[in-house]
């Protein structure tokens, strides 16, 4: 791909690859040194590898994400100790090393240390930013990654779009009150998802399976029910099928998902992955349309649909910080006034019709204060906020609360029988591990967003995809930040993975600028 820049190899040459040993071929006493060199290189490629599965699998497979840091982090740990090859300087790991540190002491003095330090792996995927940071070696690398994941990321839209197309099964439209499916706890809306244990995705798919079945042995049916496709079984012999109905025509319809989830199975999940790879995404278009590339006549419509899977997560925290950090990124690039007005009109037309469409769908507004989930989430707040009160410097320990609720009067688990978190970072952070931990997570937000916003202006304009690049990541850590008010976003693996993982990307990009600035007064020297 091209980026636009000058000097498009400037920035694939900015860091020295390790030579090879066809360079040193006639040198007398370097033999071991060949090889030593040799096999760094390899280990080089096989971490970059593992990073490149790590980005295709994001969206698509949390065991595969999983594996394939693993093995980066055993590869680059092997080419420390063995190799001895020395970390590079980086920012931010004072302030990553720090918020760890105090999660660790929290953990330490947890109640319930089993619980705490059992979360602490979760909290231990910082490292990734790290490992990130240290093994993307030129833009070459980081264009192949971001690509992959812009990539997958299409793949996974377009799952979505088979499963809402295709069906995922039978809908029964109507359930009569007499009748034999009401007695087995039927109700309209239920979807037909298996019979005899075979798949099926649409009516047509059910009445085949219907007929491959015969008449003999009774027929299991298998449904799913609500937001969370919650499974269940039923079993009906030919007659009672015949009595119930549904095989009547118009009696069953095509079995949609009623949440946009992917591959990740959690709609919440997938919104908040979502919306950190669209702004990524979004920021490429703005500096194509900039820079008057070509390019934006693929990445719009990408976006578009992109923005269309998100409004199918009826997710109302991550939609409302999709248009908030998008706008917040025009409004950076975007220096004209009337452009700017153009960006506040649209924005509140996007809010309005985001609360449309989820008063429709859910049937409640973007604040639902009669709503049980809204309420849930006052409970939770209140009682985080209080907590961080009663135990301010490093909190009552991860994941306590769900041991020793009763102890510590989390008012939600009494009213609901939901045993759910904080639906807050910063509150999470504050109630959990403490004002200093919370304090270390603003340092480090601080600073990361400062190193984003100097490296944006350090980029020419020319150079589109680096500069898109740069608008892409802020985005979407405004965006992660923003929902992170209401969601507990760091809960999640596979959010926080792909957060640290842009955050590495960042800083091996600010790395790779750096060196191409000093490169011309390193060669006059």
């Amino acid at each position: 791909m091209d980026t636009g820049t000058n000097n498009p190899a400037s920035y694939e040459t900015a860091e020295p690859a390790v030579a090879g040993p066809e360079h040193y071929q006639g040198v007398p006493g370097l033999p071991a040194f060949n090889a030593q060199a040799q096999r760094e290189s390899r280990l080089e490629r096989a971490i970059f590898a593992c990073l490149l599965l790590f980005s295709a699998a994001l969206l698509h497979s949390k065991a595969v994400t999983e594996i394939a840091y693993s093995a980066a982090m055993a590869l680059w740990l092997v080419n420390i100790l063995v190799f001895r090859k020395r970390p590079l300087r980086q920012p931010l790991v004072l302030a990553l090393f720090v918020f760890l540190l105090f999660s660790a002491i929290s953990s330490a003095l947890s109640p319930v240390p089993a619980f705490s330090w059992d979360r602490m792996k979760s909290v231990g995927l910082l490292i990734i930013s790290v490992l990130v940071a240290q093994n993307v070696r030129n833009m070459r690398e980081v264009r192949i990654l971001v690509s992959v994941l812009i990539v997958s990321t299409a793949l996974s839209i377009g799952y979505n779009g088979w499963l809402y197309t295709g069906g995922i099964g039978a809908r029964i439209t109507a359930v009569p009150p007499a009748g034999i499916l009401n007695s087995l706890g039927v109700q309209p809306g239920d979807i037909i998802t298996a019979v005899d244990g075979r798949p099926i995705r649409n009516p047509a798919g059910f009445a085949r399976a219907i007929r491959q079945a015969g008449s003999t042995a009774p027929l299991r049916l298998q449904l799913a029910r609500g937001e969370g496709l919650v499974k269940f079984e039923i079993r009906l012999d030919q007659a009672a099928l015949s009595q119930s109905g549904i095989t009547q025509p118009g009696a069953l319809a095509l079995g949609q998902p009623p949440r946009a989830t992917g591959s990740l199975g959690y709609v919440v999940t997938y919104a908040e992955v979502l919306l950190q790879v669209a702004l990524l995404t979004w920021g490429f278009l703005l500096s194509a349309v900039l820079a008057r590339r070509g390019w934006k006549w693929a990445l719009f419509p990408l976006f578009g649909l992109m923005c269309a899977v998100m409004g199918l997560t009826l997710t109302r925290a991550s939609l409302v910080s999709l248009f908030v950090a998008g706008f917040g990124v025009f409004w950076i690039c975007m220096p004209r006034a009337v452009a700017r007005v153009i960006a506040i009109a649209a924005l509140a037309l996007a809010v309005l019709g985001v609360s449309f469409m989820v008063r429709r769908e859910r049937g409640m507004g973007m604040i639902a204060p009669k709503d049980a989930g809204t309420e849930y989430r006052i409970l939770m707040w209140e009682d985080g906020v209080r907590l961080a009160r009663e135990h301010p410097l490093f909190g009552v320990g991860m994941d306590t609360i769900k041991a020793r609720w009763q102890q510590l009067h989390i008012r939600a688990y009494e009213r609901f029988p939901l045993r759910s978190h904080f639906h807050s970072t910063p509150i999470q952070l504050a109630a959990e591990r403490g004002l200093l931990t919370l304090a270390a997570w603003v340092w480090l937000m601080f600073l990361y967003l400062r190193l984003l916003l100097r490296l944006r202006q350090r980029i020419p304009p020319s150079d589109w995809f680096v500069r898109g690049l740069c608008l892409g990541i802020l985005g979407s850590t405004l965006g992660f930040l923003a929902s992170s008010l209401v969601h507990y976003n760091l809960g999640d693996s596979e959010v926080q993975m792909l957060f640290w993982f842009l955050m590495g990307i960042a800083i091996a990009l600010d790395r790779l600028v750096s060196r191409q600035e000093t490169q011309p007064f390193q060669a006059s020297g």
